[in-house]
Order: structure tokens, then sequence, then C-alpha cells
């Protein structure tokens, strides 16, 4: 495990994802996500909202294709928010595909913040 790392979620587990975003707004570190999909089905948003360096990167698969957040649940119970909602600094959302997402993909606020070959 690197310093600096939360967790690495290898399964689709929303609840897994969601504490460890929890620990990453109050401390920073990384989230890595290291399977084909998270289903998300509650209608909440993800937020970074931390100051300490932090974010989610996720790892390529064995068939090439990165992680997908799939928000296909949420949006279909209802929901209407974006999806991945940054409001802190210094936060890094990499190598994703964010999608089904009831509102934006994804929001930026605050500074210093990173998004990199995100598909949204």
């Amino acid at each position: 495990m690197a310093d600096d790392e939360i967790a690495t979620i290898t399964k689709d587990d929303e609840t897994a994802l969601r504490e460890a975003v929890n620990i990453l707004n109050k401390n920073g570190g990384t989230i890595y996500i290291n399977t084909s999909v998270i289903n998300i089905k509650t209608k909440d948003k993800i937020q970074l909202t931390g100051t300490n360096p932090g974010g989610i990167i996720g790892i390529k698969q064995s068939n090439g294709e990165y992680p997908r957040i799939d928000f296909k649940q949420s949006r279909d119970a209802g929901a209407t928010v974006r999806a991945i909602q940054i409001t802190g600094s210094n936060q890094f959302v990499k190598y994703l595909i964010l999608e089904n997402s009831g509102g934006n993909a994804i929001y930026i606020k605050g500074s210093k913040n990173t998004i990199d070959h995100v598909i949204a």
C-alpha cells in the first residue's frame, strides 16, 4: 500500500467508494479504482471537498479500458445532481469514465484541481 493510498476499490461497491471519499475529504490521499464498473444507486453526488492533496485514479483494466462510474441507477431513481463535484482544492480525478449522470458529469470549483484522462 502506497503511503498516500486510502483504498483500492476492486469490486462494484458504492459504499466502499463513499467511505474512501469521506477519508479523502478529511485527510487527502488517493483512492484507486481497480474494477471495470462501480454502479451508483443513491441520489447523492460524489463530492471532493478537501484541501489536502488527493483524489481518485482509475487503473486500466485487462481489456484496455478504464474503470467506469455509472450513475444510471441513480439517474433512473430521479437524481438530477452532478456525478462528481469538486469544491475543494488540490484535488484530482484521473483515468475514469463517468457515465449516465443525472446532471453535469463533473463540476469543478476551488483551485489547483486536476482532471486528466476523464471521459464524461
